[in-house]
């Protein structure tokens, strides 16, 4: 019968249901496609209930929820086997949830637990276990998505989807109480499990996917994470699971930014004939917090010999000292201050006007030939 339900789904197009972006266009064949069916060969009932129920769980993995409580509501009032009201029950539950009808849900879920058919009990004891986590009471919740994986390994009970989303759920619980190593360890253990169930449940593929990554996020494995929302962004379910991006774009922010240590360049800068570069790199293994300003490339400075001497010769080689007037000169300071205004380049002139002023000061020195 399973067959027959994939065939179905493949009959109405259910590959190409992402293509369309108005979801209602889907539902809308089915109908006619039903009828088609009908009046080709006859269905019995237990035929027609198989291909409701392959549609409810369709329609409930890409979170359409009008159409489960449609196909509930027929699934309750068509004259078909009690196994599946039971199953029509399991999804009126889901849509009464997804309104935060939780009393009446959880309700619904019991009956399914006690008396639904094997393959919806430890489901349902997952979805009492989630009422409870989405109103913050992880207490009972914990305890219940224990009793699922329990009863979803039971072997006449064996549910492995049950148990797959149950270990998910679980790891969140970690998660929440701090313990990130240990709620990836139960990811990662879950791994095989979740990869043989991918072809029947891709829902549960990417939210597992999803939940690894932000688990990788919280211990800093980031680069793994990116890896695994590469793949996630990239799935047909982004429309209907829009965590799917959030937790990209999250991890994306954890990524560590690009530091603004400026390497050895082994090769002269293009354009600056005067410069080199040179490594600010003093110590690779410290990490400086960047700036918050893109600074231009670290470059030594280089003189330019021909600019030096023409800046050189505008200078005199010797500055000019402070003058200092003659009554606070001493002795010393006299005789260099008389040797320096003569050894200067002076005419003849000036020189004998000095001779004459020198003789006239000290006569009585007599000056040999």
């Amino acid at each position: 019968m399973a067959a027959n339900n994939n065939r179905f789904l493949t009959d109405v197009s259910s590959k190409k249901l992402f293509e369309i972006k108005n979801s209602a266009r889907f539902y809308q064949q089915l109908g006619p496609r039903l009828i088609r069916n009908l009046s080709t060969r006859v269905l019995s009932l237990t035929e027609l209930a198989e291909r409701l129920v392959a549609l409810a769980h369709h329609s409930h993995s890409i979170r359409q929820m009008e159409p489960v409580r449609e196909i509930a509501a027929l699934l309750t009032e068509l004259n078909v086997p009690e196994q599946y009201r039971r199953i029509g029950n399991y999804y009126h539950a889901l849509y009464l949830l997804s309104q935060g009808q939780v009393g009446t849900a959880r309700d619904l879920f019991d009956r399914v637990a006690a008396q639904g058919p094997r393959g919806y009990r430890a489901k349902a004891i997952g979805c009492i276990a989630w009422s409870y986590q989405a109103e913050g009471d992880y207490v009972p919740a914990l305890s219940l998505y224990v009793e699922t994986a329990t009863t979803a390994l039971h072997s006449e009970l064996y549910d492995p989807f049950a148990l797959a989303v149950a270990n998910r759920n679980i790891s969140i619980m970690r998660s929440l109480a701090g313990d990130h190593k240990g709620a990836i360890d139960l990811l990662e253990s879950s791994f095989p499990l979740v990869r043989v169930l991918a072809p029947r449940y891709p829902q549960e593929y990417y939210s597992y996917l999803n939940s690894l990554a932000v688990e990788l996020g919280e211990v800093g494995r980031v680069d793994e994470a990116e890896r695994i929302c590469a793949v996630t962004a990239a799935s047909p379910y982004v429309g209907a699971y829009p965590e799917l991006i959030q937790t990209r774009d999250e991890i994306a922010l954890k990524k560590p930014r690009r530091s603004s240590t400026v390497a050895l360049s082994s090769q002269p800068s293009v354009g600056a004939s005067n410069v080199f570069s040179i490594s600010v790199d003093r110590n690779t293994s410290t990490n400086f917090p960047e700036s918050p300003r893109q600074l231009p490339e670290q470059q030594a400075r280089v003189l330019s010999f021909t600019n030096w001497k023409t800046q050189m010769s505008r200078e005199p080689l010797v500055k000019p000292k402070p003058r200092v007037s003659v009554g606070q000169m001493t002795r010393k300071q006299k005789i260099i201050r008389i040797v320096d205004l003569v050894c200067n380049e002076i005419s003849d002139e000036q020189l004998d006007s000095i001779l004459q002023a020198v003789e006239r000061i000290a006569p009585d020195e007599k000056v040999k030939d």
